[in-house]
């Protein structure tokens, strides 16, 4: 069976042929773990997705089949980034390449010396190879075995040139994650964020200001590409539910307004679909979960900020509050069935929630007297929320809270300052951007608290958004 996967971004494209694949059941169950507790408080997290420890997985270098530089270094390519994806997940315990040295590598499964990967701990082998084909392609295979009773986990063949080769390994781990822990990998998820890398400066202004840029990159900070270059304030940007566009607050026209533009597919004009002017300015969008309406904050009906909706092609819009204080920063439930946002209308920055048309507005007790930039974790029927919040006169923490159990458990402990946090599709982990690496980084930590993790090193980056699932 051959089927054809097509991924591209902005105007370039790239490709790779599945060749066959198979994978056997899916493993499902969950193992809950918890929060380190601190003044009573804890929330339960899913970190492993099967009852137990992970198991030992060895991940030896991909076999090269044909004698060339350019198929060894896709074997080192694929077997590296594979091998990162596995633990990023926490899923499988990937042994050192130490623990299994002088084990003779095998171009078949036949060949696979069982006994000696059982005597060295191993649980699971990806037998993998690689060898040059047509057109500068390259066929990769990867079979994982269970070493103890010799059975096939997991099997599948691409086709790719060198540029597809990371897409290829990321397919792999998620996929292995799936069939083996029945666990959703994010190997293949995008982060949109805001930068200042370029050095340029705003234009059409006198104040000198670094212009900031809209960027992707992969979900572990590899090919960072650029899509605004406007030499603006492009910030705050948002995924569509699909993956094919981001939302973004820009100042491009000399005003703050939204922006709707498509990153992946066809690549169309940007679009404003709150049509904001000088005397309208727009904030901050966030798009709902069926991808049809963008909440954003606006101050067109007066001084303050309110909390809008519209129809993503610019279409029925709706004021949802009505306050002398400002409104902002809003964000959708998984379902879509409610929207939380900030608000100062009790004296500090407080995070409220409300029906979708505006109704039913209530306070979130969180003890939290300044809250800024809520998010939902997707799927969580607890609804378990993020956020940024003041821990000391000049900087933030993220924390959690689960609004169903109002327990809370802050992710980072004061270095730096913390802000602006964005789950992962599948939940498990935390992105937002740092100062604790000297400029504005994004980083990533685990729901749990551990494994922080930098992700970008160039300028200043800001307002990072992970994407859906993306195949």
């Amino acid at each position: 069976m051959r089927r054809l996967l097509t991924f591209s971004i902005i105007a370039a494209a790239a490709t790779a042929t599945w060749l066959s694949a198979a994978p056997s059941t899916a493993l499902s169950a969950a193992d809950t773990y918890a929060l380190p507790q601190a003044q009573g408080q804890s929330i339960e997290v899913t970190m492993i997705g099967r009852p137990g420890l992970p198991p030992h997985i060895a991940v030896p270098p991909m076999v090269v089949l044909t004698a060339d530089q350019a198929t060894q270094d896709a074997s080192k390519t694929v077997t590296e980034v594979m091998t990162a994806d596995l633990k990023f997940e926490r899923e499988f315990d990937v042994m050192p390449a130490a623990n299994y040295a002088g084990i003779p590598s095998s171009q078949t499964v036949e060949g696979l010396p069982f006994d000696a990967w059982a005597l060295r701990g191993a649980e699971y082998i990806a037998l993998g190879t690689v060898k040059a084909g047509a057109a500068g392609q390259f066929d990769v295979e990867l079979r994982v075995m269970y070493v103890k009773d010799r059975r096939q986990a997991y099997a599948a063949a691409f086709s790719g040139t060198a540029r597809n080769l990371r897409k290829i390994a990321h397919t792999f781990s998620d996929e292995m994650h799936k069939t083996i822990r029945g666990v959703d990998g994010v190997a293949r998820t995008k982060i949109v964020f805001s930068s200042t890398r370029d050095g340029e400066r705003v234009g059409k202004t006198v104040e000198e200001r670094s212009a900031k840029e809209i960027y992707i990159m992969d979900y572990d900070g590899a090919n960072q590409l650029k899509v605004t270059a406007n030499r603006s304030l492009n910030i705050s940007p948002a995924w569509c539910p699909d993956g094919q566009c981001v939302a973004y607050m820009s100042y491009q026209t000399g005003f703050p307004d939204i922006v709707l533009q498509n990153v992946f597919g066809q690549v169309g004009r940007p679009t404003n679909p709150t049509h904001g002017t000088d005397r309208v300015q727009n904030y901050l969008p966030r798009i709902s979960p069926d991808g049809t309406k963008i909440a954003y904050g606006s101050t067109r009906d007066g001084q303050a900020m309110d909390i809008y909706v519209v129809n993503r092609d610019g279409t029925d819009e709706r004021r949802l509050t009505n306050n002398p204080a400002n409104d902002g920063a809003p964000t959708w439930s998984p379902s879509g069935n409610l929207i939380a946002f900030t608000s100062n209308r009790s004296g500090s920055l407080r995070i409220y929630t409300m029906s979708p048309d505006g109704g039913q507005v209530q306070a979130v007790d969180n003890q939290c007297s300044y809250c800024d930039r809520p998010t939902f974790a997707p799927g969580q029927r607890g609804l378990l929320l993020a956020y940024s919040t003041q821990t000391s006169p000049a900087g933030h923490d993220i924390e959690l809270f689960d609004m169903s159990t109002h327990e809370r458990r802050r992710l980072t402990n004061g270095e730096g300052t913390n802000e602006s946090p964005s789950f992962a599709p599948n939940g498990r982990h935390v992105l937002f951007f740092s100062s604790r690496f000297g400029k504005s980084q994004l980083a990533v930590v685990d729901i749990d608290g551990k494994n922080v993790r930098q992700l970008t090193k160039e300028g200043a980056n800001s307002f990072p958004n992970w994407s859906g699932f993306l195949k």
